[in-house]
């Protein structure tokens, strides 16, 4: 079970954190800080759990999680955003979770661990899903109220017990190097990395971010496949552009937009559905 005051003797940050919600068990991390969020929490709530019976991830795609092995959360960002740039929060999230981990890798193995990003939410190591991000947020016309960034990884899960499609593109730290990691320190050193990247994007309004984000992407110039509610096409990921929309040429030529959908990078066998 996670204990709180591990995470907080971890922590160096003063906003993130300083209101930790821990329920053992919850139907979604997400909804209850949301419901929090409603009720006036503040930027930087914390929701944990080491169970959720209703965990989610993007186009309603159920997320499968053990108990007592991963990390559930979700966050509370009261973020000042106009509705077209809340996708550079899911992107950005992204590249804050990879530093933290990268971090909390070299500090407990000596396993080199090659983590990604695939558009727009998914957290790969060494080529298979090890996490995502699900970004649900509350507008007032183009206002941002406030948004929840739900961020689930797998941690210490053993891979080998999951339903079979989800075990073939899945994977986690301790499938990777071999290692039970200590979940609470992972989760300090994510709060600490959101305290000081966050507020610095959100005083150069993420100019940065796209551009850090590509530095982990290994999917752009190269030929995926594209499944979206308009149904299945081949195409060539040619870039994000500053909103965080997916820009592609189709086989005809044509350059198209993707602002909702899943990608698969063809020929590496590692493609993963949200």
């Amino acid at each position: 079970m996670l204990k709180l005051n591990n995470i907080k003797k971890r922590q160096r940050s003063s906003i993130f954190g300083k209101y930790n919600y821990f329920l053992p068990e919850i139907d979604s991390t997400n909804e209850y800080a949301k419901r929090l969020a409603l009720g006036g929490a503040p930027e930087g709530t914390v929701v944990l759990t080491d169970f959720q019976k209703e965990g989610k991830g993007r186009l309603n795609h159920r997320w499968e999680s053990s108990k007592d092995v991963n990390i559930l959360m979700s966050l509370i960002l009261r973020p000042r955003l106009n509705i077209d740039q809340v996708l550079r929060l899911t992107l950005a999230s992204a590249v804050i979770i990879i530093k933290a981990l990268k971090k909390s890798v070299q500090h407990a193995s000596t396993e080199s661990v090659d983590f990604t990003v695939k558009w727009p939410n998914d957290i790969m190591a060494n080529g298979k899903k090890i996490g995502g991000v699900l970004l649900e947020s509350s507008l007032r016309e183009k206002e941002v109220l406030f948004v929840v960034i739900g961020i689930g990884l797998n941690i210490n899960q053993d891979v080998s017990i999951l339903n079979e499609d989800i075990r073939k593109s899945a994977t986690s730290l301790y499938a990777e190097t071999g290692l039970t990691f200590e979940r609470e320190l992972i989760i300090a050193n994510i709060l600490n990395f959101f305290e000081r990247d966050y507020f610095k994007m959100e005083r150069t309004n993420y100019s940065g971010v796209i551009r850090e984000w590509k530095n982990y992407c290994t999917h752009l110039g190269k030929e995926i496949k594209i499944e979206s509610h308009a149904g299945e096409v081949k195409a060539i990921f040619l870039d994000i552009n500053q909103k965080g929309i997916l820009i592609y040429r189709t086989e005809s030529g044509e350059e198209k937009e993707l602002i909702t959908g899943s990608v698969k990078h063809i020929g590496t066998g590692h493609g993963v559905n949200d």
